[in-house]
């Protein structure tokens, strides 16, 4: 019955890197941005491929259903990267990841849309139209989101002298 092969797979769950104050000011914030859009979203959620539908450049009602459905998908699951929740290494970099692709998305549809009447931000809940103000929610979210990912990743280069 037993071969003698037991391998098992060890996940070693974490906090991650530890942050400082400024990093979890951001960390924060972000996560109440990406909340609040989800949560606007959510409220109204069978308008929200039909405002997707005037942003977008998609044409194909299945196709927008399911960006509608993988951007709400892609705010929920980078919350626990921003919020510092007790993860394996893998599961903190997928929902890093999510929340790089969700902050992305709105950034550029953001910058492409600023004639529409509703950004899409936070579905018909909000009506944001595109333009200054829509612009500057993204670069915001953008912005605390890359801060917190320098911050966490470490990407720097070796400043120490020998």
């Amino acid at each position: 019955m037993a071969c003698g092969y037991n391998k098992t797979m060890k996940i070693i769950p974490s906090y991650g890197p530890t942050r400082n104050p400024r990093t979890k000011a951001a960390a924060w914030v972000c996560a109440g941005m990406l909340t609040v859009m989800l949560v606007a979203q959510l409220f109204s959620y069978e308008d929200f491929p039909s405002v997707l539908n005037i942003v977008l450049p998609i044409n194909e009602q299945p196709l927008i259903h399911l960006t509608a459905a993988l951007a709400v998908i892609a705010e929920l699951l980078a919350l626990p990267y921003l919020l510092g929740m007790y993860l394996s290494k893998l599961t903190r970099g997928v929902s890093g990841l999510f929340a790089v692709l969700a902050a992305s998305f709105w950034l550029i549809v953001s910058l492409t849309n600023a004639h529409a009447a509703n950004s899409g931000l936070f579905s018909t809940t909000f009506e944001l139209p595109g333009g200054l103000l829509a612009a500057i929610w993204t670069f915001v979210l953008f912005g605390t989101l890359a801060t917190v990912v320098y911050a966490d990743t470490k990407f720097r280069h070796d400043m120490s002298t020998s």
